[in-house]
């Protein structure tokens, strides 16, 4: 106790500095237990704040329907545009898929259609061929007065000849003929030789008509302001084929005695002699893909023009696989370029002498291109025995 009293003066100010250390050291845990729970709550505070921003509205479910109901109509129309492509007016409704009946003359009507539908191509194009020889001939004799034409001096021409040539440019917008399309010629020598052979030419000259369709579609699109040859970039076509290359004088170089059939691509090779498809295309359970060969002769700045033209957007009328259904128009784009060249035209040689393209520089142009088909839209109509070599069929 004498220790206490005789101490107090110095345990008083020790309690209390102890006192105070205790308060210190419980003050700054407080403060850190404090600090760092408002540092948690502030974190939350944040993250809640994040959630609450991210958190979609009321209206997004039905925004994001919205979305992706633009998405399946995208995709439907696609579906749609793709095809319609294949959905093609037919030169008779009473053979495909197989013949309306066993008689001969549904044949016959078809050669008959066909030959009057490759007469209104050369009538939509305003098409004409150049004088032949023996039309000069006839038209120097009754001139002269005899039967051998005269000639000029100065130029070799016989002007009487120039003049009914350059007559006849003048006359139409382009130089093609019935024998630029070789199915023409095919159905005019026509003779049946059975039912399945008469139905396979019937297809394969209905698939060349649709090419040729499309081949004077461009022919019109690119001649549309002119009122002769002078005028127009495209002067002449000078064949189309789906079996040769076409040569200079506009005849296929193979064997012409072949039938020029529309040949389906089932693997790397082609038809088309040195065609080798960059695309890689080929049948398929969606397509059906074959190629064909086409020459112009065209202004020599026109060229990439036609190029464009040939494979642009063209339109086609349906009326249904039977004819009767109210008619449509629909759009396709069916042609893409292979390979192309160009040479030059002279004017004076053998496969030109009767032809006047007027003073613009021309060339020729020859192409080999891809056409497709879509199966989903035309396989309906496709025979039997078009379907078993392509493996459609048992």
């Amino acid at each position: 106790m004498n220790f206490i009293k005789k101490n107090m003066a110095l345990i008083i100010p020790s309690m209390l500095i102890f006192v105070a250390v205790i308060l210190i050291v419980l003050s700054i845990m407080v403060n850190s237990t404090v600090k760092k729970g408002m540092d948690s709550s502030a974190d939350l505070a944040r993250k809640v704040n994040s959630q609450i921003r991210r958190t979609p509205s009321k209206r997004q479910a039905k925004i994001e329907q919205e979305y992706q109901d633009k998405h399946e109509a995208d995709k439907k129309k696609i579906e749609t545009l793709v095809k319609t492509s294949s959905l093609r007016q037919l030169i008779s409704y009473d053979v495909f898929p197989e013949p309306r009946d066993s008689s001969r003359q549904i044949f016959e009507d078809f050669r008959d259609k066909y030959q009057r539908a490759i007469e209104g191509l050369l009538k939509k194009m305003d098409a004409g061929d150049a004088p032949s020889q023996k039309e000069l001939d006839i038209a120097s004799s009754v001139t002269n007065g005899r039967a051998r034409s005269r000639r000029s001096d100065s130029s070799g021409i016989d002007p009487i000849e120039d003049a009914i040539c350059k007559k006849r440019a003048s006359q139409i917008k382009v130089y093609a003929a019935p024998s630029t399309f070789a199915w023409y010629h095919v159905w005019e020598k026509y003779r049946f030789a059975g039912q399945d052979d008469a139905v396979k030419k019937c297809w394969d000259s209905q698939i060349a008509f649709w090419v040729y369709e499309d081949i004077v579609d461009t022919i019109v699109a690119m001649n549309s302001g002119s009122k002769s040859i002078s005028g127009s970039p495209i002067k002449r076509l000078v064949g189309v084929s789906f079996t040769n290359s076409i040569t200079r004088s506009g005849q296929s170089s193979g064997n012409m005695s072949d039938l020029d059939i529309p040949t389906y691509i089932t693997s790397d090779s082609s038809p088309i002699p040195g065609t080798k498809a960059w695309t890689n295309r080929k049948c398929n359970e969606f397509i059906d893909v074959i190629h064909f060969n086409v020459s112009f002769i065209v202004s020599a700045d026109k060229v990439s023009l036609l190029m464009r033209e040939l494979c642009s957007e063209k339109t086609n009328v349906f009326s249904g696989w039977n004819g009767k259904e109210a008619p449509k128009t629909y759009k396709h784009n069916q042609i893409t370029i292979l390979s192309s060249d160009i040479a030059p035209v002279i004017r004076g040689s053998i496969n030109n002498q009767h032809y006047r393209y007027g003073n613009s520089a021309v060339v020729q142009w020859t192409a080999v291109c891809e056409y497709i088909f879509v199966r989903d839209a035309y396989d309906v109509i496709k025979p039997k025995l078009i379907k078993k070599p392509l493996g459609q069929e048992n």
